[in-house]
């Protein structure tokens, strides 16, 4: 049995949120899962090797991403868009799962309450050692105590074991808040979410060169827009400031214009774009010959 399945019988078995959204209960017998005769190694379901090595914070994020692709679809890929983005722009993964989740919750997809239970159970799946008030990442030194890892197969056996046992009421799992994601320094205090009104056009149809729009919420506030190598962004990091040309068309969004097209741009690079009140927005761009939109 998988651990998707588990953990989708974990949620069908409590009691409806909402009237038709069920919660992350421990009711559910899961039939042996985890026990003998249960196939232990899914580690390729969750895209995992059983030999690679994983740290606490990312298996979480694993955890939650593989449960949503079953649990709500449209959820799991805006889920994994804006853990990307998140996740590009700096943040640390365990907030990047908390800021994606409030994501989709923003979005309607799925309740707060909903959410903040998928955050505990995985929370609680995901933990590797036996500090299971915290989940750490894989930096440091040999000794660090904030080290927490383990092989896929060994990770995915532990995540088989608490939820077998939440199911049983052995252990209990309780709803854990969502906490907003913290940006770098010089970046915006509230994290860019997915709107698709963002848009790289690598080449426009007036001159042929590179033109940026921004989302049509923060029209009127946009002060400049420039491409930086790296975060945060410096006058070390710069590499071009665009021309403003206008926010009336397009959806009123803001536009910005360059003197090269995109593909004449390195790859890996940051559309950062400065605010009147003093806060910047980054959009990473991967490959700045295509087109991007967020």
């Amino acid at each position: 049995m998988s651990i998707q399945r588990v953990i989708r019988d974990e949620l069908a078995a409590a009691t409806l949120l909402n009237g038709n959204e069920p919660q992350v209960g421990v009711r559910q017998s899961l039939h042996g899962f985890g026990s003998e005769g249960c196939a232990v190694d899914t580690t390729p379901e969750l895209g995992l090797s059983p030999t690679d090595t994983i740290d606490e914070e990312r298996f979480q994020h694993v955890l939650v991403e593989y449960l949503l692709q079953d649990e709500a679809p449209e959820g799991a890929a805006l889920y994994r868009n804006t853990f990307r983005t998140l996740q590009e722009s700096g943040i640390s993964t365990e907030e990047a799962v908390q800021g994606a989740l409030q994501a989709i919750v923003s979005a309607g997809l799925i309740s707060k309450q909903h959410a903040e239970r998928i955050n505990g159970l995985t929370f609680r799946a995901a933990q590797l050692d036996d500090n299971l008030e915290a989940l750490y990442d894989d930096r440091g030194s040999a000794t660090d105590p904030t080290i927490a890892t383990a092989s896929g197969e060994e990770a995915t056996r532990k995540a088989q074991t608490v939820l077998s046992a939440a199911s049983r009421g052995e252990i209990t799992v309780t709803p854990k808040a969502l906490r907003e994601a913290t940006p770098p320094d010089g970046i915006a205090s509230r994290p860019v979410l997915p709107s698709g009104e963002f848009l790289w056009k690598p080449r426009s149809e007036r001159d042929g060169k590179l033109v940026v729009l921004l989302p049509s919420s923060h029209t009127g506030t946009v002060l400049s827009a420039a491409i930086h190598s790296e975060l945060p962004p410096s006058e070390e990091h710069l590499i071009e400031k665009g021309a403003f040309t206008g926010d009336t068309h397009n959806n009123r969004r803001a536009h910005f214009r360059f003197s090269k097209s995109g593909d004449r741009y390195p790859n890996g690079i940051y559309l950062v774009a400065t605010l009147s009140n003093g806060k910047q927005l980054a959009f990473p761009i991967k490959n700045s010959g295509e087109r991007t939109t967020r």
